[in-house]
């Protein structure tokens, strides 16, 4: 979809569904802001928008302005925050580590991300390693990274006094045998 800093003239061309209807109301007079940002000119260059991925809740975007490419996530206003929330508290968490995509730009408006593009991974590291053990060392790797960025806790007792802490976004009294089961198994 193209888009010009004219938000009327848009030339749009529809993939599943009506995505660029749900671009056009989520940026609406944010579009020479985002194009200012990706194109990292003071005047706005056209937007062009590519759809990457949708899934309910969310559209994810590759964002093109004056040379540049970005990427957007659009998360639905009409669910509740929670998935937008954590993935912002994340990338912010982790943005000096060197493990996630920079934040460019974000709103708690109208719920969007919009980070530093990263080059899509070559055919063979999409496939992952050849082995369950290359794979292993890899994920080992990764966490070994993310542990001297962000270390982890140190956490005793068991899962549930655990789960306990995150208040009543986990309601465990709904599931009578809970308490009962969780209780038995330690950190």
């Amino acid at each position: 979809m193209n888009m010009t800093r004219n938000a009327g003239a848009l030339v749009a061309q529809p993939q599943k569904g009506q995505w660029h209807d749900l671009v056009r109301a989520r940026l609406n007079g944010r579009f020479d802001a985002v194009a200012r940002i990706v194109s990292g000119r003071k005047a706005a260059a056209p937007l062009e928008f590519d759809l990457l991925k949708m899934r309910h809740g969310t559209l994810s975007l590759e964002v093109r302005a004056g040379g540049r490419r970005a990427f957007l996530k659009l998360f639905d206003t009409d669910l509740p925050d929670r998935a937008y929330q954590r993935e912002k508290t994340a990338l912010c968490a982790l943005r000096e580590s060197g493990l996630v995509p920079r934040i460019l730009a974000y709103s708690d408006g109208p719920r969007f991300l919009l980070c530093e593009w990263s080059a899509p991974v070559a055919s063979a590291e999409r496939n992952g390693p050849g082995t369950p053990v290359a794979f292993a060392r890899r994920m080992g790797e990764w966490l070994a990274e993310l542990d001297g960025a962000v270390p982890g806790e140190t956490a005793c007792g068991n899962w549930y006094t655990y789960l306990r802490q995150f208040g009543h976004s986990l309601d465990l009294g709904r599931i009578a045998v809970a308490r009962e089961m969780l209780s038995e198994i330690p950190l």
